[in-house]
């Protein structure tokens, strides 16, 4: 059997805003030696700072995970872990630090003594904000081969910086093919698998080769070139190797959008997504392309690449030159003419600057400034040009229905999506999403912890919106708590008492109706909330009432919204969630009877 193989950043930490979850963790184990113990131990703390959730829970610990509030011991995460039956515990937390360990934010290898927290790592503990910024530099590091891995090295082919052979590839696709975006088939199959640099060029004829094929050539052409990576004959589209790609590959997509440095435009309709240079950015990747080889760097020992993967300042980005600087300043206040002359908005200060006389300091700090603006606007750009959009609300309310069967759906795209519909429904002061964004507004990861996943407000009220794709029976645990607290804390900073919370998803348990019921009906914290569970079915009941109305009067006023919220939440009359249940579907239908016949 072939020992070819695509290169790989982590499969064990996903979504890359968890890293620093994880490395948090790890820093309580610096100083000691990562030996099995210690790797064992590693994993017990995850378990129990509710950062790993293990499969196979007994039945007597259930409660531990059912109720945030209850503090999960160290004793009781341990044996959690041993109910698991792991052959080799330990290699739990050698996975859980693997992440950490490529991408230079610790040192926690068994053969290297004690774990260590980088410089690169302290700074991502000490400035989260910073996050995408040191990931983005960790990339420009992370090759194959490396002194510190023996999974990838030069005699099976590997002499790649992947990054860096992903921007290369683009750049060829788009001066000499015309391609400016790779979709999700051809990113997951190509990248992953351009595994040396040397060949970027090839890679390019052959993804030109396959967009300039039939459907059903290109279904044939990715069975034979998954063949051809592996040498091996008999893969299907079933087998391992062939999932494989698309696991990894998606993977990547994730670690490389959260840069900022690559954009990705999703499709949840098709379940496709397109990855392309960020526009604003193309004048940096530019620059890194003709300061950087792709090729993997020689060092002379282990401790250089261990020296050069943890610092922070390293590798020195080509524009931090001044006239560099100075480059990179233009071609962002092209962008923002560019945008304000698409929402007619009149030039700012930013227009007027000389940048001429600055210097590297003030131009860093007005390039931050330009792309602050720049993804303010591009949300607004984004608004207007949804507002009372009758079409857009058709395409997003399909999309809706088939969110319980799409697959490849992830939540960013999902609170991207319930973010274009309530700006096409109109009638806001402002719509505020809580997932960070690229510099044109489309997400790079969902709605951090400890905020709602959109803010809203209206001249007569303020709601927030929480929306999830977990139907499973923890939704209650992972949904019910955190949404009754942000719509609190939302309450006491907007400081007005009609404040309301829609939640939606695929199904809505019925221990997560229990959670709010009680919420609505009683109290949480000590006074009752407006919280309304809708499935993705009623609220695209809700938004095809909403479109109507669009259609017919040319706008939809938020006291329609209002008035469906309201009715739903009055519950002094009902006895049990069951009957609240029942209620709301009840309330819905006249609502839209009634909105209908206006």
């Amino acid at each position: 059997m072939s020992s070819v193989k695509p290169w790989s950043i982590s499969t064990t930490v996903r979504n890359p805003t968890r890293l620093r979850d994880f490395l948090q963790v790890l820093a309580e184990l610096a100083g000691k030696p990562f030996d099995a113990s210690v790797q064992r131990e590693y994993q017990i703390r995850l378990i129990q700072k509710r950062m790993y959730r293990p499969s196979n829970i007994p039945p007597e610990y259930q409660q531990y995970f059912e109720n945030p509030d209850i503090e999960i011991t160290y004793q009781v995460a341990e044996q959690v872990l041993d109910a698991q039956g792991y052959e080799d515990p330990s290699m739990r937390g050698r996975q859980s630090a693997n992440p950490l360990n490529k991408l230079g934010f610790a040192i926690a290898v068994e053969r290297l003594g004690n774990v260590k927290i980088t410089p690169a790592g302290q700074m991502l503990l000490e400035h989260p904000e910073k996050a995408s910024d040191l990931l983005f530099l960790s990339l420009l590091k992370l090759q194959y081969p490396n002194p510190i891995s023996r999974d990838f090295p030069a005699r099976k082919g590997f002499n790649i910086i992947p990054m860096l052979g992903c921007f290369a590839l683009l750049a060829i696709l788009e001066e000499e093919y015309g391609i400016d975006a790779l979709h999700k088939d051809e990113f997951c199959l190509f990248v992953p698998t351009l595994i040396d640099a040397s060949r970027v060029q090839e890679y390019a004829q052959r993804i030109a080769a396959f967009r300039n094929s039939t459907t059903q050539e290109r279904k044939l052409l990715r069975l034979d070139w998954v063949r051809e990576f592996y040498k091996q004959e008999n893969l299907s589209e079933s087998s391992l190797q062939y999932k494989n790609l698309y696991e990894y590959g998606d993977n990547a997509m994730r670690y490389f959008r959260f840069t900022r440095y690559l954009q990705v435009i999703s499709d949840p309709l098709r379940g496709d997504w397109q990855i392309r240079i960020e526009p604003s950015r193309k004048t940096e990747v530019k620059m890194l392309l003709a300061a950087f080889s792709p090729d993997a760097r020689p060092f002379n020992s282990l401790q250089d690449y261990l020296d050069y993967l943890g610092n922070p300042e390293e590798p020195v980005l080509p524009w931090k030159q001044l006239d560099s600087l100075k480059e990179v300043a233009y071609s962002l206040r092209r962008a923002l003419r560019d945008i304000h002359t698409a929402l007619q908005l009149k030039p700012t200060d930013l227009f007027e600057v000389d940048f001429d006389e600055l210097s590297a300091a003030q131009l860093e700090q007005i390039i931050v400034q330009m792309r602050e603006e720049l993804r303010r606007l591009s949300l607004l750009e984004q608004q207007e040009r949804l507002r009372l959009s009758v079409d857009s609300l058709i395409q997003h309310a399909s999309v809706i229905e088939k969110l319980n069967k799409q697959k490849g759906i992830q939540p960013e795209d999902f609170e991207h999506l319930l973010f274009k519909i309530l700006s096409a429904i109109n009638d806001e002061e402002l719509i505020q999403p809580n997932y960070p964004t690229d510099d044109y507004g489309n997400p790079i990861s969902h709605a951090p912890g400890g905020k709602a996943d959109i803010e809203c407000f209206y001249k007569a009220f303020a709601m927030i919106v929480e929306v999830t794709l977990d139907t499973g029976n923890f939704q209650w645990v992972r949904e019910g708590q955190p949404v009754m607290r942000h719509l609190r804390e939302f309450e006491e900073r907007v400081g007005t008492d009609l404040v309301y919370c829609l939640f939606i998803a695929p199904k809505v348990h019925q221990d997560t109706y229990s959670q709010f019921w009680f919420s609505v009906k009683y109290e949480y914290q000590g006074k009752p909330q407006r919280i309304l569970p809708l499935t993705t079915a009623q609220f695209r009941r809700v938004v095809d009432v909403l479109r109507e109305r669009i259609a017919k009067h040319g706008s939809a006023d938020h006291l329609l919204l209002m008035r469906l919220i309201d009715a739903a939440t009055a519950v002094n009359h009902l006895n049990g969630y069951h009957e609240w249940r029942q209620h709301i579907q009840g309330v819905l239908d006249q609502w839209a009877t009634e909105v209908a016949g206006e």
